[in-house]
């Protein structure tokens, strides 16, 4: 009967050391996860208290995918579609997702002019003529957008001017030409 006693005390040991091991791998773990690293705890400590957690936060962060990936969907079809707008707002929900490759989402800008067909030229490199749509991410937006046209004053936007909007009419004014 000591025998038995002793098996049952290492046993407790043992679930008790294992429970300390979940805890400490769960109070460790980081505020942003992937699957992998939830999926590994759930592999090395599935029956532990914080399991049931961790399980609700793989649901919780494999619905935020599906959402990301048929959001991204949705943006990759209006910029084809060139639904402007559409694709602005779903860029920007996109931008403010965790996870987000650099590149794969950026943000539409549409310039138009009055008169149409002004040169664009953003930070030093000629990109166009309006009614021009350019992309950019938000972290690295065109600084200096120039709008030229012959017999026209030069227009220049700044980074700030694009912020918030998807779209923006520009009136050049005529230079004045003295005889």
């Amino acid at each position: 009967k000591w025998d038995a006693a002793e098996a049952l005390n290492a046993k407790r040991t043992a679930i008790a050391d294992r429970l300390n091991a979940a805890e400490t791998t769960w109070k460790a773990m980081p505020a942003v996860v992937d699957e992998a690293v939830l999926e590994g705890f759930l592999k090395q400590f599935g029956n532990a208290p914080q399991a049931g957690l961790a399980r609700a936060r793989l649901a919780q962060l494999r619905a935020a995918l599906r959402t990301r990936a048929a959001t991204l969907d949705q943006y990759r079809e209006s910029v084809t579609a060139q639904q402007w707008e559409r694709a602005y707002s779903l860029a920007t929900a996109l931008h403010q997702t965790p996870g987000l490759p650099p590149g794969e989402v950026r943000l539409p800008f549409v310039l138009e002019s009055e008169p149409v067909g002004a040169q664009v030229i953003v930070d030093g490199v000629i990109a166009g003529r309006t009614p021009l749509t350019v992309f950019y991410e938000p972290q690295t937006a065109p600084k200096q957008i120039v709008l030229t046209q012959a017999e026209y004053r030069p227009r220049t936007l700044t980074g700030i001017e694009m912020r918030g909007t998807w779209r923006t009419k520009v009136s050049l004014d005529r230079d004045v030409v003295w005889s």
